[in-house]
């Protein structure tokens, strides 16, 4: 996690959310608390040692990155700014909530690593540009859904598919231009349709996740799994 730390737009989400899980119940987590913490102070000092002053110019960078951090956040590239706000504030006040409810969860609960999962996925929408290799922060969401999603209505199922059909349809268009590319140098006009999905996509493994979420921190998905146990 301190290694993390050299992207903190991508790591301080989850990071935050690993101290609260670890303050819950702190004579049993605190040595995370201390490797994180002392791993940070290491990386810093021994950083200040080789590049005296690199905490100012670091300062300086971050107050210039939203003017040269093309696109905005992912919400802004879909929606007007007097409504993205106000809905990533939501979106993240409910995290937040969620998390604090599973707090004293160990870690190996299926819900500690489903709001782990979310943390990650929703800390997309957070940084002031949307590069898409940033979608590797929803590989354990996807991994989860994968092993673990249930339809538990008509919404869910329909999310689950539209998530489905967009990862395929990225992956396949992108193998097909690329054979043909060896065939006709045209196929490389179409570079940039495989990434149609990009900006869509990690809004749906959001939605999911956070159904998932809801539905186990209420407990049917349990009772769901249990019922489709008994049927099989």
């Amino acid at each position: 996690m301190g290694l993390a730390m050299i992207k903190p737009q991508l790591a301080s989400p989850v990071a935050a959310w690993l101290m609260l899980w670890t303050a819950s119940r702190w004579r049993e987590r605190w040595k995370f608390a201390a490797g994180f913490i002392g791993c940070v102070v290491l990386l810093a000092v021994g950083a200040e040692f080789l590049l005296h002053g690199w905490m100012g110019k670091f300062a300086d960078a971050v107050s210039a990155y939203r003017r040269y951090a093309a696109g905005g956040r992912l919400l802004d590239q879909m929606l007007p700014a007097a409504t993205a706000v106000p809905i990533l504030a939501c979106l993240l006040v409910r995290v937040a909530l969620a998390c604090w409810r599973v707090r004293n969860l160990d870690a190996g609960d299926e819900r500690f690593l489903l709001i782990t999962a979310l943390v990650l996925a929703v800390t997309l929408l957070i940084p002031p540009m949307y590069p898409p290799h940033y979608q590797l922060l929803l590989l354990p969401g996807v991994f989860l859904l994968v092993r673990d999603a249930r339809p538990l209505n008509i919404v869910f199922r329909f999310m689950l598919v539209l998530t489905a059909g967009m990862m395929v349809w990225s992956w396949l268009l992108a193998i097909s231009l690329a054979g043909a590319s060896f065939f006709t140098l045209r196929a490389q006009q179409y570079w940039d349709v495989p990434l149609w999905t990009t900006v869509v996509f990690p809004i749906s493994v959001i939605a999911c996740l956070g159904l998932m979420t809801y539905g186990k921190l209420r407990g049917r998905y349990h009772v769901h799994l249990a019922e489709r146990g008994r049927s099989e």
